[in-house]
């Protein structure tokens, strides 16, 4: 019988800048090739362990790790370690997860409503949203109508997206 190190790890079902929605059902294979004996296959999430589960064949080992998308699967790293006892060093593959998700709702702050502002005076008016995936695109409107002003500013920062008017 010849021992031999298992074949470098490979992930099915994500590809890098796929993008995955909140609440989807995600279904990750990870399978190595070849190896005496099979390969020890561990998934990792964030550098944690998330499934140790294994099953093997005469051809491959393969571990499947399913989960439903959440918010704070948002650029979770995935690994996939495969080893065995002739291995020299642990073989790995890796995703990051892009998960779409709404932004949270605008805030409008800088003004309180019913304030009077007297003509000729400055107020700095400013909308936030946090968190989305991607960020929100925050536009103003007066009177149904798309508003712009040359003092406009536009930013992302922080998981935030904001707007200010003068």
């Amino acid at each position: 019988m010849c021992l031999n190190p298992p074949g470098v790890p490979y992930i099915e079902g994500y590809a890098p800048g796929e993008v995955i929605r909140r609440g989807q059902h995600v279904q990750l294979a990870c399978r190595s090739r070849g190896g005496n004996p099979p390969a020890q296959l561990i998934w990792y999430k964030n550098g944690n362990q998330a499934r140790m589960a294994y099953r093997t064949t005469d051809r491959f080992s393969e571990n499947i790790y399913v989960f439903v998308a959440e918010a704070s699967d948002n650029k979770a790293r995935l690994r996939c370690e495969a080893n065995n006892k002739m291995a020299t060093k642990i073989l790995k593959a890796e995703v990051t997860l892009n998960v779409l998700l709404p932004p949270g709702p605008p805030i409008i702050s800088g003004y309180t409503e019913g304030s009077i502002i007297t003509v000729g005076t400055r107020q700095k008016i400013m909308c936030t949203s946090s968190g989305g995936n991607p960020l929100a695109t925050l536009v103003w409107y007066k009177n149904d109508k798309k508003f712009f002003y040359s003092h406009s500013n536009y930013s992302y920062g922080n998981n935030q997206s904001h707007t200010s008017q003068e």
